[in-house]
């Protein structure tokens, strides 16, 4: 792997960047001066508190370990910090050099790392000193991380650094990852593993690059996220991937809130999404390229893989339902307790089908056919042998499981070019209201400003790499083939850090300082929610700058109630009136009330009024009559001041009231 040796030069305040040449002379090596390093962390610590500052100001970037040692220094184990959501600021055009992961036990609060703007994002290298791997970041905690670009590296072809922060829970607590604004390279397994996260863990990640995930020793790697828990909230925009496996990995658990917006999947081997128990979701504007471009072993789908009904190929999207079926759960599903019965069962008032509702629209998913004939007639060069499913005019086959070494027959491959939705997920939104589906564009095909994978030579050296890595007979590490395959984009070396078009510099201030964009280009497909284009928008500088967040969310609600979904009355007929706790709560700017009317109400009067803690009305959401059923309404509180407020249903004489919390 070429240019290994980076750094002992970038210890200067103002970094500038640096040429190949000069790289090559580098020592990479950054011995940690720990004495030093806890000494400037100690002193910087003795300041914020003194001053009862809630940001300490990390400026000294020369001194490898200055960051764990401050971080560190600023926790005690198992009793945590006198100030829970302190901020830890990075120095602008600083390269920073991580030779050990942080330890943080903070389940109150959150662990801030925040990079000062005007200038170069700050770069966190994770560098390994005589070749020891410096370990994960684990946070026992929420963590927030804005405008921040972290460099994984590697001391081997195996790599280490697997997991970039572990995060995890105490007491029972609820947990969060925020991700602004930041740039991930490199990141083998998992970005944020955060299993530990046990209690309705919110992931929220926005206008962020996930840069070459991949992982060397298992296709299932290369991940943003990866936790098999109740999840109460998953909320991604203008987020790029490329590279990854299972992308956003929920199996097995129910998530309550998905949201998915202007994102673009490219590259992507495995599942860019791994989960499809959703009580309510919004997958819109997204561009998918190259999903599950290797494939599912026949043998896996066939006795239960991914998905949870056995021999059913996984969709690039799909959902399974809530349902109780004879006593027991349709699968083995981790859910959120308060949504159990007290003999564990689901309860079907709080997540029936009634209550599931999703939005798939202005989706674009387009598999380059001509790569992936390329690759499986390759794969089977070297004794792989007509096995397989056809494909194009090629046996697919492939050796590739969950781990290496594996068996000396490959397996059969089905499932490629990967499927929008399995026959499951395509019946619940043929039948079911509240499923919508519009505007999506299913093997259309869609060009970027810099290609995916896209020909036949790259997809020959992609077979040559996997064969290789994979212990294929007739391969072997001797082969003069590159370490990685060509769909990575850059010099492929962890050791450099991109920038400003070059993959030798010293770091970004936005997304097209680097030398590739995944903005689409010849004929642009826009979507009809918003009029903008379909994908990641951190690729056109001035439409990010004019994106605005909460309109967007208005937009995509408006659209979803357009499709006739929320009026509707649903398949059972209430026995009561009904008023639901609002979804999202706390929200900001816009939620969700449902409310029923039962099959009594002999054309009542029904009203649905918001006031705030004084009891005057702020707005009557509806008022008139009902047939029987269930609906939803949105409410709008874009101008309303934080705190609490209160809804009520007035049908007669029944009047339900419940609070909900505006946070802006």
């Amino acid at each position: 792997m070429k240019n290994k040796l980076l750094v002992t030069l970038l210890i200067s305040l103002a970094i500038v960047s640096i040429s190949n040449a000069q790289y090559s002379q580098i020592i990479r090596q950054r011995v940690p001066n720990q004495a030093k390093a806890k000494a400037e962390a100690a002193q910087l610590i003795a300041i914020a508190n003194a001053t009862n500052a809630d940001t300490i100001f990390i400026t000294d970037a020369s001194t490898p370990g200055i960051i764990e040692a401050t971080i560190n220094g600023d926790t005690t184990t198992n009793v945590g910090r006198t100030n829970i959501n302190r901020v830890y600021k990075l120095s602008k055009s600083q390269i920073y050099t991580q030779n050990a992961g942080l330890s943080v036990y903070n389940p109150h609060g959150t662990l801030i790392i925040v990079g000062e703007p005007g200038g170069t994002k700050p770069v966190i290298t994770l560098t390994g000193v005589n070749g020891v791997d410096p370990g994960m970041n684990t946070v026992v905690g929420s963590i927030k991380l804005d405008n921040i670009h972290m460099q994984n590296e590697f001391t081997n072809d195996n790599g280490f650094n697997n997991n970039c922060f572990v995060g995890s829970t105490d007491l029972g607590l609820p947990q969060s990852v925020d991700v602004n604004n930041c740039l991930f390279e490199f990141i083998q397994l998992d970005t944020f593993s955060c299993d530990g996260y046990t209690n309705g863990a919110k992931f929220r990640f926005t206008n962020s690059y996930f840069r070459n995930l991949f992982n060397v020793n298992q296709w299932w790697g290369g991940r943003v996220f990866y936790c098999k828990r109740p999840i109460d909230t998953v909320w991604v925009e203008n987020c790029t991937v490329t590279g990854g496996g299972l992308i956003f990995l929920q199996q097995s658990s129910m998530c309550k809130f998905a949201y998915y917006n202007h994102n673009t999947i490219i590259n992507s081997n495995k599942y860019w999404q791994l989960g499809v128990y959703y009580l309510e979701g919004y997958w819109v504007n997204n561009l998918f390229i190259n999903q599950n471009w290797v494939g599912e072993d026949f043998q896996n789908v066939a006795t239960g893989g991914q998905d949870p009904d056995p021999g059913m190929l996984m969709g690039n999207f799909g959902m399974d339902t809530l349902w109780v079926q004879g006593g027991k759960l349709h699968a083995p599903i981790n859910i959120q307790p308060s949504y159990l019965n007290a003999d564990s069962t689901i309860n079907q008032s709080l997540c029936g089908l009634d209550k599931m509702q999703a939005l798939v629209a202005n989706n674009i998913l387009w598999t380059d056919t001509v790569m992936l004939k390329a690759y499986y007639h390759n794969m089977q060069i070297g004794g792989f042998g007509p096995y397989g499913t056809a494909f194009g005019g090629v046996t697919a086959s492939s050796y590739l499981t969950w781990s290496i070494p594996q068996a000396d027959t490959p397996s059969m491959v089905v499932n490629i070019p990967s499927i929008w939705m399995n026959p499951r997920t395509t019946t619940l939104f043929a039948t079911y209201h509240k499923l919508a589906q519009a505007d999506n564009h299913i093997n259309v095909q869609v060009s970027t400003v810099t290609p995916a994978i896209a020909d036949a030579a790259t997809a020959d050296q992609m077979a040559r790499w996997n064969a290789q890595q994979w212990g294929v007979p007739g391969f072997s590490s001797s082969t003069q083939d590159i370490l990685h395959s060509k769909y990575i984009w850059g010099d492929y070396d962890p050791t450099t850090i991109p920038g400003i078009k070059t993959e030798d510099g010293s770091g970004i201030t936005k997304f097209t300082d680097l030398n590739e964009s995944f903005a689409q280009s010849g004929t642009v497909i826009n979507s009809t929610i918003d009029q903008l284009p379909i994908g990641a928008l951190i690729w056109d500088d001035a439409k990010l700058a004019a994106y605005d967040s909460k309109a967007e969310w208005a937009k995509v609600w408006a659209f979803y109630l357009a499709t006739g979904v929320a009026e509707n009355k649903t398949s059972a007929v209430p026995q009561h009136y009904g008023l639901s706790q609002n979804y999202p709560n706390p929200f900001n700017p816009t939620t969700q009330i449902s409310f029923s009317v039962p099959s009594n109400s002999n054309g009542q009067l029904v009203t649905l009024k918001v006031y705030n803690v004084l009891g005057q009305e702020v707005q009557t959401l509806f008022s008139g009559t009902k047939s029987a059923g269930s609906y939803t309404v949105p409410f709008d509180g874009s101008k309303l001041a934080s705190g609490v407020y209160l809804y009520r249903l007035q049908a007669g004489n029944t009047s339900i009231t419940k609070k909900m919390v505006m946070m802006k």
